[in-house]
C-alpha cells in the first residue's frame, strides 16, 4: 500500500481589515458622530438600512451633517472611505455627500468627496481614495445633504475609513 502524501489544512484568509470610524453602521445611534443642524436633521432612522436596524440620515430643507475625526497611524500615505449610500428626493442642484478633511498641516482642506444624488434611488456603494497623507495625525469624515430648497433625504450605512498604504519604515 502506498502512503498518501500528508495533507494540510488551507491557509486561512487574513481577516478583513478594521475601518478606523467608530459607529459606522449607526447601531449604536449617534457613538462617535458630532451633528450639526441649523435647520433640517441629522441622526439615525430605524425605517431605512443597508444592513443592520439603522442607519444614518440627513434631511433638508438645510445643509445639516455629521462628522467624526479619525487618528490616523503614523506613516499613513493612502486611505479610502466608503459606504453605501441611498437618496430622496434631492432636486436641482442638490446633493448628498461624504468628504474627507485633513484637519493639520501644510495640506489642510478638503480632500476627497463622494457625491450621490437622485440617480442613486437605490442602495448604491461609492468610495474615494485619498493619497498623499503622509505625516498628517488625523481625518475628518463628514457627512451632508446640500438641498437649500426642498425636502430631501439622504441615508448613509457602513460607512469606513481603511488605511490602504503605510510609508516604509
Amino acid at each position: 500500500m502506498t502512503p498518501l502524501p500528508p495533507t494540510h489544512p488551507p491557509t486561512p484568509s487574513p481577516p478583513p481589515p478594521m475601518s478606523l470610524l467608530v459607529n459606522g453602521g449607526a447601531e449604536q445611534h449617534m457613538v462617535g458622530w458630532s451633528t450639526f443642524q441649523s435647520s433640517g436633521f441629522a441622526g439615525t432612522t430605524s425605517t431605512e438600512a443597508y444592513d443592520g436596524s439603522q442607519s444614518f440620515t440627513l434631511r433638508a430643507p438645510g445643509s445639516p451633517r455629521l462628522d467624526q475625526v479619525v487618528t490616523l497611524p503614523a506613516g499613513t500615505t493612502r486611505v479610502r472611505i466608503g459606504g453605501y449610500f441611498k437618496a430622496v428626493g434631492v432636486q436641482n442642484a442638490g446633493s448628498c455627500r461624504v468628504r474627507g478633511q485633513i484637519t493639520s498641516g501644510d495640506h489642510s482642506g478638503w480632500k476627497l468627496s463622494i457625491e450621490w444624488g437622485p440617480a442613486e434611488s437605490l442602495w448604491t456603494y461609492l468610495s474615494d481614495t485619498f493619497v498623499g497623507l503622509s505625516g498628517l495625525p488625523e481625518l475628518k469624515v463628514r457627512g451632508q445633504v446640500i438641498n437649500e430648497d426642498s425636502p430631501a433625504a439622504c441615508f448613509l450605512d457602513n460607512l469606513e475609513v481603511f488605511v490602504v498604504q503605510l510609508a516604509p519604515p
